[in-house]
């Protein structure tokens, strides 16, 4: 017990800067003063937690710069430390933490482009799965249509914002600097995917973002069509279905339990 509340204080200490003047008498200085271990010690974990931010938010470094990018890791890990050995684990707090930093709330659509940043993270590191094909349908007698569901592949993640984000992401990750992005209000809806061990990012139309949405909490096909016809005039079911599994979206199909 002892060991373990003296790993929580260190951890305090050097993560969240809660000041333990007994840790002090624990540390053999050899030479150099505990205070300046700490501090050496504090800013090398600090530094790998923000360099580490950085390769999981690459595209919002690019737009930001990596100054600026190291400025936000740097406030953001003042707040947030880890609660997991498994640094892959760390910083999905980063799009909410970038909204309500006033320094950059004239970049409305950043807090979007670090989403589809995490998005391309997690999906990099999900599990593997086999896709189906739309011909998977003839399998079902029709009259359990309505009770199909649909389930996503692993990697699949979904993005939208009011911002068009697959145009600035396209701008980001091209390296166009010598054009100016001209930046409107059209929103855009992104599908985050792993295929053939690459994650891509694809604009995907509104109807299409719906149903996914809707797969995600695992709807049956009969609940989504009752929760898209009413709100979407251009829905259009046979449309939507072709679109999903040309992308490789859906990895099994089964029927609910009556």
């Amino acid at each position: 017990m002892q060991l373990r509340r003296l790993q929580k204080q260190f951890a305090n200490e050097v993560l969240n800067g809660v000041l333990v003047p007994t840790l002090r008498s624990k540390i053999q200085e050899r030479g150099l003063e505990a205070e300046r271990r700490l501090r050496i010690y504090k800013r090398n974990v600090h530094t790998t937690l923000i360099e580490s931010l950085q390769n999981i938010y690459p595209v919002t470094t690019a737009i930001v710069g990596e100054d600026f990018f190291k400025y936000i890791g740097h406030e953001f890990v003042q707040r947030h430390f880890p609660i997991s050995g498994d640094l892959h684990d760390y910083g999905e707090e980063i799009p909410a933490f970038i909204r309500s930093m006033e320094k950059i709330s004239h970049l409305g659509y950043l807090s979007a482009i670090a989403k589809i940043d995490w998005a391309c993270h997690i999906a990099f590191h999900a599990p593997a799965a086999d896709v189906k094909a739309l011909d998977c349908l003839t399998d079902f007698d029709p009259e359990t249509y309505e009770h199909l569901i649909f389930h996503p592949h692993p990697s699949a993640r979904l993005v939208h914002s009011s911002f068009p984000v697959f145009d600035i992401w396209n701008y980001a990750t091209e390296g166009n600097t010598e054009d100016e992005l001209v930046i409107t209000s059209q929103s855009q809806s992104v599908l985050i995917l792993r295929t053939n061990q690459q994650v891509k990012v694809i604009r995907i139309e509104q109807q299409v973002y719906e149903f996914l949405s809707l797969v995600i909490q695992k709807d049956t096909l009969g609940k989504i069509n009752l929760s898209i016809s009413p709100s979407n005039s251009e829905y259009n079911l046979e449309f939507v279905l072709h679109r999903i599994f040309s992308l490789g979206v859906i990895s099994d199909v089964t029927v609910q339990h009556q």
